[in-house]
C-alpha cells in the first residue's frame, strides 16, 4: 500500500530562520519546498491589510501601540525583524501590505496560500470589508488562496461572497465543534496537534481536508498521515522536508 499523501505548510513562512510573517521568510519557505504557506492578517487605521499574527506590535517591531492605530503610510515605515528572538540582524524588515504577497506567489504557481482573518480584527474592521478588500487584492493569485480563520462568520462570508474554499480553524476538537464542521463543511479542519484526541483514535471524516500544526517532528507528521491528515504545518519547514525525504 503507497504511503499516504501529506502536503507541507510553511507557519508564517520559515520563523525558524527569519521574521515571521516576512516576504524573506515566506520565500525561504517556498524555495525549501513547502506546498504551501500561511499568512496572519490585521488591518491598518485605513483598512490596509497587513502580515501580522499579533494584533498589537511590540514582539515583532518592538514599538508600542497597535496595528488599528496606525495608517499604512506609517505603519510600512516599521520594522518586523522580531528584536526579541533576532536582535538586529533582520534591521530592517518592513511590515507587508497583503499585496506584496501577489508577485511571490505567482513565482510559485502550485503553491497554495492559506490566509488567516484574525478574529480580533473585527473589533475595529467589519467582515465585509475585511472580505471585499481581501478579494480585491489577491484576485490575480484566487486560485491559490484559502481563507481560514477561527470566526466562522467570516468563513461563512467568504464562501457566500467569493465562493473561495475555507478553512476553520478548530479552537477545541469536541462534538458540538464538529457538528458545526458537518454543517459548514468547509474544505479544511484547521487544528492544533496537542487538542486532537490521541491516537490511534481515528479523526473525525467529512469532505474536509485535516491540516495540522505544528508539527516538526518527522516521525509525528507520519503518524498523522497514517490517521488521514492531508497537510501539516511547521515552524521550521526545512527540517521537515528533509527529514521526510521529500
Amino acid at each position: 500500500m503507497p504511503a499516504p499523501t501529506l502536503y507541507i505548510a510553511g507557519h508564517r513562512g520559515l520563523p525558524q530562520d527569519y521574521p515571521e510573517n516576512t516576504l524573506i521568510g515566506l520565500e525561504a519557505a517556498l524555495a525549501a519546498g513547502a506546498h504551501g504557506v500561511e499568512i496572519d492578517i490585521q488591518f491598518t487605521k485605513d483598512g490596509e491589510p497587513v502580515l501580522l499574527h499579533d494584533l498589537t506590535l511590540k514582539r515583532v517591531t518592538g514599538l508600542s501601540g497597535d496595528v488599528s492605530m496606525f495608517e499604512f503610510s506609517v505603519l510600512g515605515k516599521m520594522s518586523a525583524h522580531e528584536p526579541a528572538r533576532f536582535g538586529s540582524r533582520f534591521l530592517p524588515t518592513p511590515i507587508e501590505a497583503l499585496r506584496s504577497i501577489v508577485p511571490l506567489m505567482r513565482l510559485y504557481s502550485q503553491a497554495t496560500l492559506f490566509v488567516e482573518l484574525k478574529a480580533e480584527s473585527f473589533a475595529h474592521t467589519h467582515r465585509q470589508q475585511a472580505v471585499t478588500k481581501l478579494a480585491t487584492v489577491l484576485a490575480p493569485i484566487a486560485n491559490q488562496c484559502v481563507v481560514i480563520s477561527y470566526d466562522i462568520a467570516v468563513l461563512r462570508l467568504v464562501r457566500e461572497l467569493l465562493d473561495w474554499p475555507i478553512g476553520w480553524v478548530l479552537s477545541q476538537y469536541n462534538d458540538d465543534i464538529l457538528a458545526q464542521a458537518k454543517e459548514c463543511q468547509p474544505e479544511y479542519l484547521i487544528c492544533h496537534v496537542a487538542k486532537l484526541p490521541p491516537a490511534p483514535t481515528a479523526l473525525c471524516l467529512g469532505l474536509w481536508q485535516w491540516f495540522i500544526y505544528d508539527i516538526t517532528d518527522a516521525e509525528v507528521a507520519k503518524q498523522l498521515a497514517a490517521r488521514g491528515v492531508s497537510w501539516v504545518e511547521s515552524w521550521d519547514v526545512t527540517a521537515l522536508i528533509k527529514d521526510l525525504k521529500i
